[in-house]
């Protein structure tokens, strides 16, 4: 993956982080971050990196998926509520989840949306709101 993104833009830097994210590696990894998104497949990690976003004052751009069903939000210290305020209980893990491609895709453009109103200070990002995406209907 790395070697493709570096061919594709040969004049952006890629640091390629091969580490599982841990309660004692976590803020150290993420230090210095402009922005951290959300690109997890379980719960217990995303309110890792929350918390850990929170202690280091950077903004975190949440996406899930299940299905057909998406949902996002942008965590921006002291303009609107952090992932586990919005959820207090951690949601129960699910050992194996369905999962559409275009589902997965369409939460990955919005987080890059998000991503990029959060550097440029476009735009209004999602703080404070949760946009929920229902491919169903």
């Amino acid at each position: 993956m790395m070697e493709k993104l570096c061919q594709l833009n040969p004049k952006v830097t890629v640091e390629a982080i091969q580490q599982v994210l841990t309660t004692h590696n976590v803020r150290q990894l993420i230090k210095g971050f402009t922005v951290v998104v959300d690109a997890l497949d379980n719960w217990h990690t995303r309110f890792l990196l929350n918390k850990a976003c929170v202690e280091e004052k950077i903004p975190f751009v949440h996406a899930g998926a299940h299905g057909l069903y998406g949902q996002i939000t942008t965590i921006l210290l002291g303009k609107g509520p952090c992932l586990q305020c919005i959820l207090p209980k951690i949601p129960p893990e699910e050992e194996k989840f369905p999962v559409l491609g275009a589902t997965v895709g369409t939460l990955g453009l919005l987080e890059a949306f998000e991503t990029i109103k959060v550097i440029t200070g476009l735009g209004e990002p999602l703080v404070g709101r949760m946009l929920h995406f229902d491919g169903e209907t």
